[in-house]
């Protein structure tokens, strides 16, 4: 019989893996649902070619890649606070959690002006001052915390999130909470 300590800590590291896993998901779903906006837009210039299904279909692409990024952003929310609770048992968990949030520093934030839009719609946002940040080193772009931006750095959720370097880094972390709980399961 498994202790309770050793239960708990098989539950964090199952959930953090598990939402780490969600991540990987919803960035390709992301990136896929872009892909066939491109294909859309493409087509969209040759007007002779592009028809109403090519119009609602490109409606329903769009609706779909933004609820995928709400579903996005809470999985990465859930991730890490899943890997906080990891660090009660597992040392290794502060590395993780320090490599997401130099590489990702936004989670939060971005987790909660997208759950709070109409608050930060009616300018009653507890951060509005943080609602609206500039995108990349030279700022060349802002976007506000509910924005989608794509350009040739990437697809960025709420102006912030990098959906490909979060796919990287949570795939890489999904990885090694696998290992980790294979040797947990041995012990």
């Amino acid at each position: 019989m498994i202790n309770e300590e050793k239960q708990k800590s098989l539950f964090a590291l199952d959930n953090a893996r598990r939402w780490c896993k969600a991540v990987t998901v919803e960035s390709d779903r992301i990136l896929e649902l872009n892909t066939e906006i491109i294909s859309l837009f493409q087509k969209m210039r040759d007007f002779t070619s592009f028809n109403s299904n090519d119009r609602q279909r490109m409606d329903h692409t769009s609706d779909m890649s933004r609820l995928e990024e709400y579903y996005f952003v809470i999985a990465l929310n859930k991730a890490l606070e899943w890997l906080i609770e990891c660090k009660l048992y597992f040392n290794e968990m502060q590395d993780i959690i320090n490599r997401i949030n130099i590489e990702l520093p936004y989670i939060r934030e971005a987790r909660n002006m997208r759950e709070h839009e109409i608050e930060y719609y009616k300018n009653k946002g507890r951060k509005q001052e943080d609602f609206v940040r500039p995108l990349g080193a030279e700022g060349q772009s802002i976007a506000d915390a509910t924005s989608t931006i794509v350009n040739e750095e990437g697809y960025f959720v709420g102006g912030r999130l990098s959906v490909q370097k979060s796919n990287a880094i949570f795939n890489e972390i999904y990885k090694e909470l696998e290992i980790l709980k294979e040797a947990q399961w041995r012990m």
